[in-house]
């Protein structure tokens, strides 16, 4: 259960306002780092009306120090109706990743849900 906790990364979504000039963080959530260089996440914490969002991947720990930040992600494919999103991190990082199944699971087998 280690690894899957481990490949747990915070999203902090940020928008741009053209007036001001400035990026704010409207929202934030957590995605899961599905190999070296992807990210999978629900669709209600990528979507924003704003085009000009932009994402910053931190680690999802709780701590007494500043979060470690390990760059940003880009938004590569969103499924609304089930709620998924695909995203790319734009350098990527040396991160934990877990494997997803490529098969449904027979009716006994040991499943981790998240």
């Amino acid at each position: 259960m280690d690894d899957l906790y481990d490949s747990v990364v915070k999203i902090n979504i940020y928008t741009y306002d053209p007036v001001s000039r400035i990026f704010t963080k409207k929202q934030f959530g957590s995605a899961l780092v599905v190999d070296s260089g992807s990210l999978l996440t629900n669709a209600h914490v990528a979507l924003l009306d704003n085009e000009m969002a932009r994402y910053e991947v931190c680690e999802s720990r709780i701590t007494t120090k500043a979060p470690v930040c390990f760059g940003a992600a880009t938004l590569e494919y969103i499924d609304i109706q089930n709620d998924l999103a695909l995203m790319r991190f734009v350098n990527t990082p040396n991160l934990p990743s877990v494997q997803l199944s490529k098969t449904d699971p027979e009716i006994g087998s040991d499943i981790k849900i998240f």
